[in-house]
């Protein structure tokens, strides 16, 4: 079934000088959307240029010709091979294919002009599957890429199709590649429907085409590796090969939502994270952004919040070195329920939604941890929501630094010590007061006793007076 006046054939047809941005989550099927677009390009005698990232040119054509593909000669179909030499596996000596490097786009850049100028044709469809790595290894790189070469090779009378998983990176990224591009697509599988929203299109207005499929259609992510090519691929993304693996290792064990796992399980769940690093303030990812990964911090703070009416945000909690979030989006396939922001320099292991899925299927217990951990901050916010309904300012503030320490805490002699920074207006956040209000009750417990600041950290020095404020009710001030 096709929806808003529009078929699929018109949405695969990529106009001439223009480039099209094709998004979606893992598992989407913009592979398969891309080898449709590719085999109508050499139905009609037009040369393709396929740039390979995910897998090599021998896995695309395999592909290819389990869709009818025959032979062809190497001026109809050609390949930039940026997959091979980037996990560290021998590339196949081929007439069709020049090798590059995903991690190095000037590699990629030449590549592709040669082959350009070894067809002397014109007319070329360059089809990218998939800009995904190169941003992982590149950054904010790509978008120069894009706009000084895919963007100018388009305009040369070519046309560019480029896929990216959505939620691979920073949303600003995102936001610039789709600026770059003439046409974006955005699709999405739901149970036996295909989604294909044109965002934008230089020939066609917005609109969304429903597609109904078999069950047995629907398309699963290709990113599958060996093992000898996974090993590579965490070398060149972690820098370090083993070293790097076994330290996420190391850190996956110290954590107590994977207790239950074998060491051989866990050193070969660590090779499929990816380290994400964040400046301090730095937004992970917005509430309301499509997400496809499971976060577990390594190091840093994060604070998660909603945006409240009023322009400002709705504290909900703050998580340090081995908790975990992002779990929501991947479990019920929906948008982020909440603002992730990096309160101090952060490092994350994330984990895509396939990997994470299958992982749990593997292990009940984990599953049942992640529940427990749902459960219990549906539990945290049941009690902040009390709080704020039945308790003073001053026992909110009391009843905050008391999570400060039974999360972030620390014994030193003659009391406790938080050990993350906290300024006054975070503490007001989280207390759900004003900042005003949270200088004056802060004056209040220092001139008590109770407590001192010391570097933007909080040392508490009567615990007991602490608990005893933190269960004061009565009226609100």
């Amino acid at each position: 079934m096709e929806q808003g006046g529009l078929s699929l054939a018109e949405i695969q047809e990529i106009p001439r000088e223009s480039l099209t941005l094709v998004s979606g989550p893992p598992g989407a099927g913009k592979s398969a959307f891309c080898h449709q677009m590719v085999l109508n390009s050499i139905a009609a005698n037009r040369p393709v240029i396929f740039v390979t990232t995910e897998k090599s040119p021998s896995g695309v054509k395999r592909l290819l010709k389990e869709k009818g593909i025959r032979e062809l000669q190497s001026e109809v179909l050609s390949f930039v091979d940026a997959f091979s030499e980037t996990v560290g596996v021998k590339s196949l000596d081929r007439p069709d294919t020049i090798c590059a490097d995903c991690a190095d786009l000037n590699s990629i850049t030449i590549a592709t002009t040669r082959l350009q100028e070894r067809t002397r044709q014109e007319s070329i469809l360059l089809a990218f599957d998939s800009l995904t790595s190169p941003y992982l290894f590149c950054g904010a790189e790509i978008i120069k890429f894009m706009r000084l070469f895919l963007a100018k090779f388009a305009a040369e009378g070519n046309s560019v199709v480029a896929l990216i998983d959505e939620g691979c990176g920073k949303s600003e990224d995102f936001v610039a590649m789709m600026s770059i591009a003439d046409g974006v697509i955005k699709m999405e599988t739901k149970e036996n429907r295909q989604l294909f929203d044109v965002v934008k299109h230089p020939k066609l207005r917005p609109t969304r085409v429903e597609i109904l499929i078999e069950p047995k259609a629907r398309m699963k992510s290709t990113r599958h590796f060996d093992p000898s090519v996974m090993k590579q691929f965490t070398k060149s993304m972690l820098g370090r090969c083993e070293d790097g693996a076994e330290a996420v290792g190391s850190t996956l064990r110290g954590i107590p939502l994977f207790a239950s796992v074998s060491v051989d399980d866990l050193s070969g769940l660590s090779r499929q994270f990816t380290r994400r690093r964040y400046r301090k303030d730095e937004i992970i990812f917005h509430k309301g952004d499509f997400g496809s990964t499971f976060h577990i911090i390594n190091s840093g703070v994060v604070k998660l919040s909603i945006p409240s009416e009023e322009g400002g945000d709705v504290f909900l909690t703050q998580l340090g070195p081995g908790d975990f979030f992002g779990e929501l989006a991947l479990l019920d396939e929906r948008p982020r329920s909440a603002t992730a922001t990096a309160r101090d320099s952060t490092e994350t292991l994330a984990l895509e939604r396939e990997d994470f899925l299958d992982f749990m299927k593997l292990y009940p217990d984990v599953s049942a941890g992640v529940l427990a951990v749902l459960a219990q901050r549906i539990r945290n916010l049941n009690s902040q929501l009390e709080s704020v309904i039945l308790f003073r300012p001053q026992a909110r503030l009391a009843q905050t630094l008391l999570k400060l320490v039974s999360t972030h805490g620390s014994v030193i002699p003659g009391g406790w010590k938080i050990s993350i920074p906290v300024t006054q207006s975070e503490l007001a956040e989280m207390a759900r007061v004003t900042t005003g209000t949270i200088r004056r009750l802060l004056r209040g417990f220092r001139e008590a006793g109770i407590m001192n600041i010391e570097n933007k950290r909080y040392v508490i020095y009567k615990p007991e007076e602490l608990r005893r404020r933190a269960a004061m009710g009565g009226s609100r001030e």
